[in-house]
């Protein structure tokens, strides 16, 4: 997922590690941050319960530097747009 976004939007992303994400990936675009997070939490609690099938969650700027990622290709899924 990461790798086919740094593609597309030109970036690259960095392993972190958080309390409440757990492991992640964090990417600078501009002024935002794009955050490529796996469900369930480090406590096995689902990150976001509205959207607790998903298995992986982007956390977006809304600004991508005039790039969309809607409907992004990665493998035989596409990027959704959830909120």
């Amino acid at each position: 997922m990461a790798a086919v976004l740094a593609a597309h939007l030109g970036c690259g992303f960095e392993e972190r590690d958080s309390d409440f994400l757990g492991e992640y990936l964090l990417a600078r675009i501009g002024s935002g941050e794009l955050s490529v997070v796996e469900q369930p939490d480090p406590e096995g609690e689902p990150l976001e319960g509205d959207f607790e099938d998903y298995h992986v969650l982007i956390y977006s700027p809304a600004d991508l530097g005039g790039r969309e990622i809607r409907d992004l290709r990665v493998g035989d899924d596409a990027v959704e747009v959830l909120r």
